[in-house]
């Protein structure tokens, strides 16, 4: 309950005075989070070595997620290790953002109610998502959405660029702007093509959304 903070290392060493500095003034800061992200890169440009000592040293009643590149991924979720490993079928394009949206995910899943592993799978989905794509924007996709419950996912969606579609003959109908479209039926849609289906049968709303 409460205020959450969450903190990315996101470590840019050169922006630093030295490493020392930096790897002071990470560690202090970092400590009045409760979720926390980092990376292989981030310890090696503060010269740490060991990650899993650094995280039981610092970060006892946290959740960690340390990401090692190649799809491997330690969450340290207060007190106990989870280890994952994906892998990725396309060659990557470009990496700008796949870090935002891996942490973007997963918190949303997170504060969502999702299970750790669920966030993590979902997170690495969606960063692998925009490592196919050039740039930090991914093309604009049609969303389909089922029933006014599912309306704040529409509107997470939405503020992202995604066009919304809504179909409840229940719903009174919304307009925000030209990317927010209304429909009673499916047969309204006409030539509407979609690209995304909600997954409207899930109590939570899950951000697989952005892949079914």
């Amino acid at each position: 309950s409460g205020t959450k903070i969450c903190f990315d290392f996101n470590v840019r060493i050169k922006n630093w005075k030295s490493k020392k500095i930096a790897q002071q003034t990470m560690i202090k800061f970092s400590n009045i989070a409760d979720i926390i992200f980092m990376t292989k890169e981030d310890i090696n440009n503060l010269g740490l070595k060991n990650h899993k000592t650094i995280i039981n040293r610092n970060y006892k009643n946290k959740i960690i997620v340390f990401r090692l590149g190649n799809g491997e991924i330690n969450v340290f979720n207060k007190g106990n290790f989870e280890k994952y490993k994906f892998y990725l079928v396309n060659k990557v394009k470009d990496t700008t953002a796949c870090g935002d949206a891996f942490n973007a995910c997963f918190l949303y899943n997170y504060f969502n109610g999702c299970e750790t592993k669920d966030c993590v799978k979902l997170a690495h989905r969606l960063g692998k998502n925009v490592a196919n794509f050039k740039g930090a924007i991914i093309p604009k996709k049609n969303f389909l959405n089922f029933g006014a419950a599912h309306c704040g996912i529409s509107h997470l969606l939405w503020l992202q660029g995604l066009n919304i579609i809504n179909c409840d003959f229940h719903e009174i109908p919304k307009f925000y702007n030209e990317n927010w479209h209304y429909f009673q039926n499916l047969n309204d849609l006409k030539d509407q093509s979609v690209d995304i289906i909600s997954n409207f049968g899930s109590e939570i709303p899950r951000a697989d959304v952005f892949f079914t």
